[in-house]
């Protein structure tokens, strides 16, 4: 009779651990289908985490297009980001081409309070002037000046690097199209300083850890953050502010839309667009301090 109980009693507890088995299984399958397409490993990793979020919140291991409508408008109510909703859009669209589902009938809110935060080119230089490690250095030159991604910066090899000729050759965007951003002769030097100290290790990617391995993008993250509070940066700083500082100072430079969409890789336009409503805030700032009182 005891045993008869606990047998009982464990039966939801197996349902529950099949049921876990079952989607990774499924979704190791959904990871590789999107590695053999040529999708990044960061980008693919995100994608199968978001088809587990869609299982477990639907109960489905295949949802169809009724159920994933049912979850967006619950996400919706939830009142997620756009960017969230973003993400799980593009999920769908992956997910419904491997399984054969119709796609859902749904859409991305804009993002119309969306604030992006850069850096002035004073809280730049500071954070610069604050790092004293060759590696650190060279890497903040690399998000500053060349508008690289983290995990870019994480992947790049030592062929990729033409300082002669001030090109960096960028091959892990998300969808593995190589492309090229120009930097600056500051970063050549910063570059040459590092590759005359970086150790010989067996690996020929540009940047290592301590232990000679390849440097990881969470300890890009804790450096970035660390540099930025030792020169007194009240902003939330992270790698892609970098990113973001580039652009910025670029278009309030007067620099041509077109130009800083292709050093920042940016495939639609419409994701370098985003900066001009910050330049248009500088230029309010602008305009009140040198306009004439008539």
């Amino acid at each position: 009779m005891y045993i008869s109980i606990a047998n009982q009693c464990l039966r939801p507890l197996r349902l529950v651990v099949r049921m876990e088995t079952e989607i990774e299984d499924i979704s190791r399958q959904f990871k590789s289908h999107l590695e053999k397409k040529g999708l990044s490993d960061p980008y693919c990793y995100s994608l199968s985490n978001d088809y587990k979020y869609m299982v477990k919140r639907t109960g489905s291991i295949f949802p169809d297009k009724d159920k994933m409508e049912e979850l967006y408008s619950a996400m919706i109510k939830r009142k997620l980001s756009p960017a969230r909703l973003g993400n799980i859009i593009k999920m769908f669209k992956h997910y419904c081409a491997w399984a054969g589902k119709e796609l859902p009938d749904v859409k991305a809110p804009r993002d119309t309070g969306r604030r992006i935060v850069f850096l002035t080119e004073m809280e730049a230089t500071m954070m610069l002037h604050k790092c004293i490690n060759y590696r650190d250095y060279a890497i903040l030159c690399m998000l500053l000046y060349g508008g690289l991604r983290r995990s870019e910066v994480v992947n790049l090899k030592l062929h990729d690097l033409d300082l002669e000729n001030r090109i960096i050759t960028v091959r892990t965007t998300k969808t593995h199209i190589e492309a090229e951003s120009i930097i600056s002769k500051k970063v050549v030097l910063a570059l040459k300083d590092w590759l005359k100290r970086r150790p010989e290790v067996a690996h020929d990617y540009v940047f290592t850890s301590r232990n000679g391995g390849k440097i990881g993008p969470d300890r890009i993250t804790r450096f970035v953050k660390e540099y930025a509070n030792k020169a007194g940066v009240k902003k939330n700083v992270t790698a892609h502010v970098l990113r973001h500082t580039l652009a910025t100072n670029l278009l309030v430079n007067g620099a041509d839309i077109s130009f800083v969409q292709k050093q920042l890789r940016h495939r639609n336009i419409q994701s370098t667009l985003v900066y001009l409503h910050i330049t248009t805030e500088k230029q309010k700032e602008m305009y009140d301090r040198f306009c004439p009182e008539f």
